[in-house]
């Protein structure tokens, strides 16, 4: 199932974000992540501490291919994954989760980095 390569990726996206815009608590992160908190950087990027934030992602996107694919292939999990989940869950109740979840933070905050409509068909 696609969730599985959310938070097992080798390069995480969102440790990648989360490590080149705020290098001084990004090693912090990363030792709270060894230790098993895998969420930290999803939270730390969504933490909103910088009001640009979308513009700045908007940018490494645009400039920088590989963060571009990170991105793209995140996008094209989690939206594989709302795809299954609808497939096992008729009543949508994975859906709202995943939707509400830091996971799904994510995917909108990429969603308008990219300039894609997640709600879009």
């Amino acid at each position: 199932m696609a969730f599985l390569h959310l938070e097992e990726q080798p390069s995480n996206p969102r440790a990648e974000l989360a490590a080149g815009s705020w290098q001084l608590e990004a090693a912090a992160n990363w030792k709270r992540y060894t230790r098993g908190e895998r969420g930290i950087f999803t939270r730390a990027l969504l933490r909103g501490r910088q009001s640009n934030l979308v513009a700045q992602i908007a940018d490494k996107v645009k400039l920088d291919g590989d963060m571009r694919r990170y991105a793209m292939r995140y996008i094209d999990y989690f939206e594989r994954l709302l795809k299954e989940s609808q497939a096992v869950d008729p009543e949508n109740l994975l859906h709202s989760t995943f939707m509400t979840g830091d996971v799904g933070k994510l995917y909108l905050l990429l969603c308008r980095a990219v300039g894609r409509d997640p709600f879009g068909d």
